[in-house]
């Protein structure tokens, strides 16, 4: 899901919060991976620990534009839900649920 790509480098992003049913625009303007899968990043406008606090348990988008370039052969998983599953030249499976 190309979370280096979408948490470290600096840029628009939408952030829903927990109680809220739409995302608010916010700027992300720094982010480093940590131990893990981890990442410590600094949102405009988030200078201090009680402000960080106030975000506990939102949700961090980004646009879908910003997504990278792939190879012929890479897709995004939500790309592929819903598509027909098909093995070689064997019978059709269901439609793609969920990966």
């Amino acid at each position: 899901d190309f979370a280096e790509e979408r948490l470290c480098r600096p840029g628009q992003r939408h952030l829903r919060l927990p109680n809220r049913r739409s995302p608010r625009e916010i700027r992300l303007v720094s982010g480093r991976k940590q131990v893990g899968d981890y990442y410590l990043i600094s949102l405009e406008g988030v200078l201090e620990r009680e402000g960080a606090s106030k975000l506990k348990g939102s949700v961090l988008y980004a646009r879908q534009d910003d997504r990278p370039e792939f190879e012929d052969d890479e897709y995004m998983v939500s790309d592929i839900v819903g598509l027909k599953v098909v093995v070689s030249d064997k019978d059709n499976f269901d439609d793609a649920q969920e990966i």
